[in-house]
């Protein structure tokens, strides 16, 4: 029997986190894993669908309770951002044993999770690259999630081409000279300046998500020093994150709003050089009021689910949820 269970999931390319709560009680429950991404996981769909069922299964059995008995699911999961990946998703979920749901794109949550009523834009910038808004009618829309073909100036494999392409211009080209080589070098231990190249490739075959991390951290570091290169790159995403946001404003409705929330999340944001948001921020339109994720994604998740449920989501509420969801993330 249905009960007054509602789930929310954040399925990322690197982790995911997950809530349960009883509304009726306040009480929550939570679960942390690794990817759930059918496009990071190496078994794809049938591996992301081992990965949900046993987070899902666990964090029901915890509550006593059986996925069929949640109420209402709201899922923002990396790699949804197309409708053969939603209609193979949904019927996984369905086998699972989830009824009513949500299924959305994780650059969804940042807006859902900091705006106080859902309305907004939120930028997700980590081993991926995605903006999506809600609108003041609850319509949606997303842009970029396709690396090259979006042109998406954005996401781990971004950056660390553009680390690479930068420091092999410089070191073969005769290009403007950067901190990336000596930087890079050391990251993967370049024996000479002749096997740059060499070695990119060769660590990307052997760890590709450990060597686009390195890569990034380079460009980062870089950018914090004060390299001129390494800061024209981070000045080009963040123009491209601006020129999204103003074609989401231009196509979408928000009913007239003078200042419309738009949430930086994702590691290249939130962990990265501090060049790179300040530059972020300030290329945003006059509208807006640009601002760096505080809180958990998944936090979006579960208002979304509760406001599909007609919860009442006070500002108490909603600071004593974060805190909390925040503790159980930190003690999981």
């Amino acid at each position: 029997m249905v009960g007054d269970f509602v789930l929310a999931v954040d399925g990322g390319a690197t982790k995911t986190q997950m809530v349960l709560m009883e509304m009726g009680t306040g009480k929550l429950y939570f679960r942390r894993g690794g990817s759930s991404s059918h496009e990071t996981l190496p078994g794809g769909f049938d591996e992301m669908t081992f990965v949900l069922s046993g987070m899902i299964g666990g964090i029901c059995r915890e509550a006593g309770i059986e996925p069929e008995d949640i109420c209402f699911s709201s899922l923002g999961m990396a790699g949804m951002d197309l409708p053969f990946q939603l209609r193979r998703t949904e019927g996984i979920l369905r086998a699972i044993g989830l009824g009513e749901f949500r299924l959305q794109n994780d650059a969804f949550l940042p807006v859902l999770a900091e705006a106080a009523d859902g309305c907004g834009i939120g930028i997700i910038n980590g081993t991926g690259f995605s903006a999506a808004a809600v609108d003041a009618f609850g319509d949606r829309m997303q842009l970029g999630g396709f690396h090259g073909c979006s042109d998406d100036f954005g996401g781990g494999q971004w950056y660390a081409e553009r680390a690479v392409a930068a420091a092999y211009r410089s070191a073969y080209m005769g290009g403007e000279p950067t901190e990336l080589c000596e930087r890079i070098a050391a990251a993967l231990q370049v024996p000479e300046a002749a096997g740059l190249i060499e070695r990119v490739v060769l660590a990307g075959r052997r760890d590709p998500q450990g060597t686009e991390r390195k890569l990034c951290v380079c460009l980062h570091e870089a950018a914090e020093a004060g390299d001129e290169i390494s800061r024209e790159i981070f000045e080009d995403s963040a123009m491209e994150c601006a020129a999204r946001v103003r074609q989401m404003l231009l196509q979408m409705d928000f009913a007239g709003r003078q200042s419309v929330p738009v949430i930086l999340a994702g590691g290249q944001f939130q962990n990265g050089c501090r060049y790179f948001r300040e530059m972020a921020v300030a290329m945003m339109p006059d509208c807006c009021r640009a601002q760096v994720m505080a809180h958990p994604p998944v936090l979006g998740a579960l208002f979304d689910a509760l406001r599909a449920r007609r919860f009442e989501i006070t500002p108490k509420f909603r600071a004593e949820a974060a805190a909390s969801v925040e503790r159980m993330a930190a003690e999981a």
